[in-house]
């Protein structure tokens, strides 16, 4: 029987994508997700093991700590409250690493995540075909969303948890050839650059994984063919598709060089502010950087983003995290973890709980039953 906590957790996952408020607030999904938290809490709150559950976690606990410290000198100092939201969000990520550490390590919970994720590709298709899905700049498709790249992200999130899933559980990955249509589908009507070539990434090593050669041969032409189709038919009166928008700006990198490129994502903060590595700009009060590109806008890069917002320190505990989950786990998630790296650099993707979970997965113990001796079940744990 399904646990309350998982249940809640579950709402969440199915209800993330649908933004009724204003995009990057508190979402009824992130209610759902406090509330399971707060269940698991209180039905955990006499359990001896809660010491080694935060202590597990403990260098992004760090990092929340000095993060959300940062932040409250930058709102005393700018007035910014936004600032006062980044940290927030970072605490309620920790929130996320703790319980999904916990509720991940069963593999039925595991299997209906599965189906959710999977659930969530076919409603964004299903707004997509049904005409239903909104639009933003009325060319770049956001279904549910209110943001192209979120709704991307998403998407990419969604495709990347279902296959660890799957490994995890012992299901075979070629299983996901349509999930990863869907989600290429799905990418290429956001016209995200960022969201492609993380796609294009995982893709191709999961092309290179396979033994099957010629049957992946196949499978490759058709959706080689399939997206040529689209690049010609496109959106009636749409020229601005997705390969136009790649096109655009690899023209932009050969003119003005890679240093511009980096500068309209607003990485060239680090180079104009050296100083804030150290110690940490905060997030929020953007205007302070009025010699970068973005003037009014967050620094478009996960890593140099928390890097420089935070500092040295912080920045340090969060890298030795990352390590700590993804070190020696499986060949099989190389795809995985390469392409979100890739993505992530050209995305800001700290505040979405998705991002954390998808490290989490990588070396998180797995419990499952076994039958066999003496007609019996027995714990095992297992680990990826």
């Amino acid at each position: 029987m399904i646990k309350p906590e998982q249940a809640l957790f579950l709402l969440f996952l199915f209800c993330k994508p649908f933004y009724f408020l204003p995009s990057g607030s508190f979402q009824i999904g992130d209610s759902l997700l406090v509330f399971s938290f707060l269940v698991f809490a209180i039905k955990n709150r006499k359990n001896k093991l809660w010491g080694k559950w935060i202590w597990q976690d403990k260098e992004y606990l760090f990092f929340a700590i000095g993060a959300v410290f940062i932040n409250q000198v930058c709102y005393l100092g700018y007035g910014d409250s936004f600032s006062l939201f980044a940290g927030a969000y970072i605490l309620y990520n920790y929130l996320v690493i703790v319980l999904f550490r916990r509720l991940a390590s069963e593999r039925r919970f595991l299997q209906q995540m599965e189906h959710i994720c999977r659930l969530n590709l076919w409603i964004q298709c299903f707004l997509l075909v049904s005409g239903w899905g909104r639009y933003r700049f009325e060319h770049r498709y956001v279904g549910s969303f209110q943001d192209p790249n979120q709704m991307a992200f998403f998407v990419f999130a969604m495709l990347l948890l279902i296959y660890i899933i799957r490994i995890k559980i012992g299901e075979k990955k070629e299983g996901i050839w349509l999930d990863i249509f869907l989600s290429g589908i799905l990418i290429y009507c956001s016209k995200s650059v960022g969201a492609a070539l993380g796609f294009f990434i995982f893709f191709i090593c999961f092309l290179l994984s396979q033994r099957k050669w010629k049957g992946v041969f196949l499978v490759a032409v058709s959706v080689g063919v399939l997206f040529l189709f689209l690049f010609q038919a496109q959106l009636p009166g749409d020229s601005y598709h997705l390969f136009y928008r790649i096109q655009e700006k690899l023209y932009k990198i050969q003119a003005d060089g890679i240093s511009n490129f980096l500068s309209q994502r607003g990485i060239d903060r680090i180079w104009l502010y050296p100083w804030y590595l150290l110690w940490g700009a905060g997030d929020g009060a953007y205007t302070r950087f009025s010699k970068s590109w973005l003037v009014f806008q967050e620094l478009h890069s996960t890593l140099p983003q928390l890097w420089f917002c935070y500092g040295a320190v912080p920045f340090f505990c969060i890298l030795c995290w990352l390590y700590q989950n993804i070190k020696n786990v499986s060949p099989k998630y190389v795809g995985v973890y390469l392409s979100l790296f890739v993505e992530s650099f050209v995305l800001v993707n700290s505040r979405q709980p998705f991002f954390w979970m998808i490290f989490l997965l990588g070396k998180n113990s797995l419990f499952y039953i076994k039958q066999g001796e003496n007609n019996g079940k027995r714990k095992k744990r297992i680990w990826e």
